[in-house]
């Protein structure tokens, strides 16, 4: 800490006396103006007295107009002198510098989290107002990520308040390492984080949030955290957006999912089973499903989830939302519920299977449209039957085409090809964000739906920091890998 030089201490009562003397000075000039403001009154109450007792007639019109004149300079004395008193206190303070470094200090200190050292909740209002205002002016779109900490009330119980504020300080280190450059991570909250990351879109924040579970997860593989997800393209308020990313997140908890994107669905209104849309225990049984199928399937730990919001983003692209696009959510969520009755030897199979072996395969869209019916997903259950059909009329099962196949098997079809390609599989390389758009945009019109097509190149191909995506070789993103172009028609 610097030294402060002789003769400018804080409590130097030499250095400070020409400001005490001007300010007791001040004191006895502000006592003097309401001395003489009581005073002036006094008189004049004595003067009207008087002026009665003689004789004179109530109510004349020079008395009240010299009672009003009196009153009016008593008032403006007692303004003036008040004023100057004030400025007498206040004008031997030393002015505050924009640059001064004491000042800067204090104020970082107070948009800064005291245990991890990110930023708080103060900064994060700031912040996201000025991000709004930003997009209001350029029409830049933003996304918004709430994460909340699962477990950490058990890291005190059994280990003590010091081991959950060192979790916390952990998980805080591995939140600011992988956002990076591409946005900014604040705490808000004990266990509550927010993550504010301009330019980028729901898929690229989906992405990185699966970036995150791999960078936060225990050594048993358990999930540290949830994330709910929601972008902002038009001139939503900022408290209609964090009420957004918190209705994510919870469902994100509630499904015991690692990342769900805000979409209609979502509002308490349109989840009431009454009116149409699921019930709670039904999305608590889709997820655990989900959690299966992808468990089983090795390679694939998030595919499910991923398909599900991408699916998600495709139906909103063509103006679907409310229940309908909830259950559309929740159907791409168990569009590979069959595969738990295929063998592993057949499901991991390193290369092409055999025509017997990949009647067997697609036996899995039979097997998962009766495990829907009876688990209560009457209509999912049609969807996820339908999502193996092509729009040329060449897939299967029943070898439907255009219009005839339902356009929600259409969206999981094109959702779950993306995933696929972009992903880690055991019978073939992976593609590159931008090979697999390649392949999709040359079987639009035959395997798959052209409107979906177009939907999934708006969703993902919009540039983004190369820090906003998982590394070369993770299964989320494989960054720039080369790879052949495989044909989509030859995936499982």
């Amino acid at each position: 800490m610097p030294k402060v030089p002789a003769g400018e201490a804080k409590g130097d009562p030499i250095k400070n006396l020409p400001r005490i003397l001007k300010f007791c000075l001040s004191g006895l000039l502000a006592a003097a103006a309401v001395w003489a403001a009581v005073a002036g009154v006094d008189a004049l109450l004595a003067w009207r007295f008087e002026a009665e007792a003689s004789g004179l007639r109530r109510g004349q019109v020079g008395d009240d107009l010299a009672l009003a004149a009196v009153a009016l300079a008593a008032t403006v004395g007692i303004v003036t002198m008040l004023r100057r008193a004030l400025t007498s206190a206040t004008s031997s303070r030393k002015p505050v510098r924009s640059d001064d470094p004491e000042l800067a200090r204090l104020v970082s200190e107070a948009r800064t989290d005291s245990l991890t050292r990110l930023a708080n909740h103060r900064a994060f209002h700031d912040l996201l107002a000025a991000e709004i205002d930003r997009r209001n002016n350029t029409g830049s779109a933003f996304s918004l990520m709430a994460v909340d900490l699962d477990g950490l009330k058990a890291v005190n119980d059994t280990f003590g308040h010091h081991a959950g504020d060192a979790h916390i300080v952990r998980i805080a280190q591995a939140l600011q390492s992988e956002v990076g450059q591409s946005g900014t991570v604040f705490r808000i909250g004990g266990d509550e984080f927010m993550i504010l990351l301009p330019n980028l879109r729901n898929w690229h924040a989906i992405n990185l949030a699966h970036r995150i579970h791999a960078a936060t997860a225990s050594e048993a593989g358990a999930r540290a955290l949830s994330i709910g997800v929601t972008e902002s393209k038009s001139t939503e308020h900022r408290n209609v957006l964090i009420r957004q990313a918190d209705l994510a997140l919870y469902e994100a908890k509630r499904a015991r999912l690692a990342v769900v994107a805000y979409q209609p669905g979502l509002e308490p209104a349109a989840a009431d089973p009454n009116a149409g849309g699921l019930s709670a225990h039904l999305k608590a049984l889709a997820s655990a499903l989900a959690r299966t199928v992808d468990a089983h399937d090795h390679g694939t730990s998030s595919h499910s989830e991923i398909v599900a919001e991408l699916a998600a983003g495709i139906a909103a692209a063509h103006g679907i939302d409310g229940q309908r696009l909830e259950r559309i959510r929740v159907a791409a969520l168990l569009h590979d519920v069959g595969k738990i009755s295929i063998p592993d030897v057949i499901q991991l199979k390193p290369w092409a299977l055999a025509t017997s072996e990949l009647e067997v395969m697609r036996e899995h869209v039979s097997v998962g449209r009766d495990l829907l019916v009876a688990a209560g997903f009457a209509e999912e259950a049609t969807w996820v039957f339908h999502h193996h059909e092509h729009y040329d009329g060449n897939g299967y099962p029943q070898k439907l085409s255009g219009e005839a196949i339902p356009l929600e098997s259409r969206i999981i079809a094109v959702a779950d090809a993306f995933e696929a390609m972009i992903g880690e599989r055991s019978y073939r390389p992976m593609l590159t964000r931008e090979q697999a758009l390649a392949e999709l945009t040359a079987l639009s019109g035959t395997q798959f739906d052209a409107s979906c097509v177009r939907a999934v190149v708006e969703i993902v191909a919009e540039p983004a920091p190369p820090s906003a995506w998982p590394p070369a070789g993770s299964r989320q993103y494989p960054g720039n890998q080369p790879a052949p172009v495989t044909a989509i028609s030859k995936l499982k």
